[in-house]
């Protein structure tokens, strides 16, 4: 059984899909699959069929309905979700599943910093502010303490216990790329899961990516 499932929701821009696969397969464990889910039928020009799932979705499939049907898709225990855009670099898993031995765990949120400045930090996570306000945990750099709490990862770049989310019903729909990250963390943390941040999982955005979609 896989240890690990990577789901890369790819919409219909795939201007950064093929980069971000390729550092996937690249740098991916042992005991990972790999489901890449999308709104179309993918033709596979590198035939990679066997090293990849390729889900199609529904033509009308949104971001979040895309994560959605990967998760449902996914056998591994824990699923991590990976935006196009990004990229890795190996043992980058290593640090966040080690979390997942304790059972109340639901998320890690990697860290995710810009290219190509190594100390430009986009994100460790996210917190929920007064007045329900959805806040990005951020530091001049993510080589410092961060005092705020962590609710859960941002979509770009999530590890979670995949039983966990389908006991919350999977993301909300409605809510959209933004906000149903934190849907999920007041979710999870409503049925006695927790979240933490994990230093040492990097992602990094791609130099031509648009990183503001956080």
């Amino acid at each position: 059984m896989f240890r690990l499932s990577i789901v890369i929701p790819c919409p219909k821009d795939t201007s950064h899909f093929e980069a971000t696969l390729a550092s996937v397969l690249q740098n991916r464990p042992m005991d990972t699959e790999i489901l890449v889910v999308q709104p179309w039928a993918y033709d596979d020009p590198y035939d990679l069929a066997g090293e990849v799932h390729f889900v199609e979705a529904a033509p009308d499939s949104t971001y979040v309905d895309l994560i959605n049907r990967g998760i449902e898709q996914a056998t591994a225990d824990i699923v991590h979700v990976l935006a196009c855009g990004t990229e890795v670099c190996e043992t980058w898993t290593d640090a966040a599943l080690r979390h997942f031995d304790e059972p109340t765990l639901g998320s890690v949120a990697p860290t995710l910093i810009s290219a190509p400045d190594a100390n430009k930090l986009q994100t460790a996570g996210l917190t929920y502010g007064v007045g329900g306000c959805r806040k990005l945990r951020r530091c001049r750099t993510w080589l410092r303490f961060f005092e705020a709490p962590v609710l859960g990862p941002t979509l770009t770049a999530a590890f979670y216990r995949r039983s966990a989310v389908l006991e919350a019903g999977g993301f909300c729909v409605s809510l959209g790329k933004q906000f149903a990250d934190v849907d999920m963390g007041l979710a999870l943390k409503q049925r006695g899961f927790r979240s933490t941040h994990e230093a040492e999982s990097v992602v990094r955005f791609l130099e031509s990516s648009k990183q503001d979609q956080l």
